[in-house]
């Protein structure tokens, strides 16, 4: 399978972006309109994952691929951080039991609820089985894409010629109820995996067009500037949409235009391509899973910390938020210095969870799906 190094590296600066979203602050990098905007760029992993499953396992699973076993490769791609991660916020709850000063709250309520534990350990986050997020919160997209890639490896599995009705089925059913539901894309009131499949089908049918039309794109695009201006034009429109989407129905628009972004970018021939190639972008599109992954746990710590030590070193800058939650506010260059010190804290962070979490249990999920659908399942 060809590797998608541009798009990789998008992945990377879109889970930057959420961190800056999540991370409360009165400085400048957090009031931008696209972080405000962030909540779409979620909607950027679920077309990209479409697109890149389609290229990598969407003949194999239309010749005979094992669902079980392609499920068991995606398994251990994702949930052992996601185990990792609620452990630890597992943690923070028994050190709150035994130390109950540590927290403003009672342990094990609220978001951290035991039928919350419950519902994210057996992948209902999200789902219509249980609405709302908990625990590592950001993780509900790990879940609602995880029930996607059963849904859709089935699809591909099973569908035959039907294959593409009935991915345009799925993607005017969801497409039609997420249209009518009050916040349209971000109702996320049991429509979490209605737009995960709205999004990830969208990709799927980008890849198919890709395949098709590939050839014809890239002499299009090695006309002088051709490159260079369609990629900066759609990063602007991107970057548009995502700062006046609002919960509006214009977000409905974000999974196509994404698709095309994705359709352009795989090219790799403009400037903002070699940009995104630059090692450092590389570097964040490998850690941008475990970035999504670890950042609250890091950014909450981060706040409790400054919270009960800064008022005793001249730092006394965390506030309540009014929502339950706490924010930075400060001059915006104390803000920004903050905001700064945190991202680099969780792509430390990332680099270790990659490095001893990540790269094992893909490489231990290998071997176990070697041996799951027995040899018809190799062969295939």
């Amino acid at each position: 399978m060809q590797r998608y190094e541009s798009l990789d590296s998008m992945r990377g600066i879109c889970a930057c972006g959420v961190v800056l979203f999540h991370f409360a602050a009165s400085g400048f990098l957090c009031g931008l309109p696209p972080v405000r905007g962030r909540e779409l760029f979620v909607d950027f992993f679920f077309v990209l994952s479409g697109f890149v499953i389609s290229a990598s396992y969407g003949d194999r699973l239309r010749g005979g691929f094992s669902v079980t076993r392609f499920m068991a490769l995606r398994l251990g791609r994702v949930y052992p951080m996601h185990v990792l991660m609620l452990a630890l916020f597992v943690g923070i709850e028994l050190i709150a039991v035994a130390v109950p000063s540590l927290s403003p709250r009672q342990a094990f309520t609220g978001n951290h609820s035991l039928a919350g534990l419950f519902n994210t350990i057996f992948l209902l986050q999200g789902t219509m089985l249980a609405e709302g997020t908990s625990w590592n919160t950001p993780s509900w997209s790990i879940v609602v894409e995880i029930w996607t890639y059963l849904i859709t490896a089935i699809v591909l599995r099973y569908a035959g010629a039907w294959f593409w009705a009935v991915i345009g089925a799925m993607i005017a059913l969801t497409a039609t109820q997420l249209v009518v539901s009050p916040e349209h894309l971000l109702n996320g009131q049991g429509t979490s995996v209605q737009r995960c499949i709205y999004g990830f089908c969208i990709g799927m049918v980008g890849f198919a067009l890709y395949r098709r039309y590939r050839d014809r794109a890239r002499a299009l695009l090695s006309l002088p500037y051709a490159a260079n201006i369609g990629e900066i034009c759609l990063v602007s429109l991107a970057l548009w949409l995502i700062s006046i989407a609002g919960k509006g129905v214009l977000t409905m628009l974000a999974p196509p235009l994404f698709m095309v972004v994705v359709f352009i970018f795989a090219q790799e021939q403009g400037v903002v391509s070699r940009l995104l190639l630059a090692r450092p972008m590389r570097l964040l599109g490998t850690l941008s899973y475990s970035i999504y992954m670890v950042h609250m746990l890091i950014y909450s710590r981060l706040l409790d910390v400054l919270r009960m030590v800064g008022p005793h070193v001249g730092l006394d800058i965390v506030r309540p938020d009014g929502n339950g939650g706490k924010v930075i506010r400060a001059a915006w260059y104390v803000a920004d210095f903050w905001t700064v010190a945190m991202l680099a804290i969780v792509i430390l962070a990332a680099w270790f969870t990659y490095r001893f979490v990540e790269v094992p249990a893909r490489e231990w999920s290998r071997r176990v799906a070697a041996n799951i659908g027995g040899r018809s399942a190799v062969i295939a």
